[in-house]
């Protein structure tokens, strides 16, 4: 997934873009007051499981979902509470939620 929004990774590889959204000019009234405002869309933040945000948490949520299902070899451990505790995986989705924060 990091690779999937990495600027340089999309432009070297030539990929197409796991998200499309678009800038559009929205008339909103704020105190009886209209102004015109620029506004992503879909939100790039929260915005009430409609959001960039919110979509890439889900999908974040449900890879840990899957992983919760894999137990390792001795039967006690599973995979999540493995890659949880490993320090390339917490650098990875640490930069992983930066590049979308």
């Amino acid at each position: 997934m990091f690779e999937q929004i990495d600027p340089a990774t999309i432009a070297k590889e030539e990929k197409m873009p796991l998200i499309e959204g678009k800038l559009d000019l929205v008339s909103v009234k704020v105190d009886e007051i209209r102004r015109d405002e620029v506004r992503f869309i879909p939100d790039l933040r929260e915005a009430g499981g409609k959001g960039v945000r919110d979509l890439v948490n889900s999908w974040i949520g449900s890879f840990s979902n899957v992983v919760t299902l894999l137990k390792l070899r001795d039967n006690e451990s599973t995979y999540l509470r493995g890659i949880h505790s490993d320090h390339n995986f917490k650098v990875l989705l640490m930069k992983t939620v930066k590049k979308i924060a």
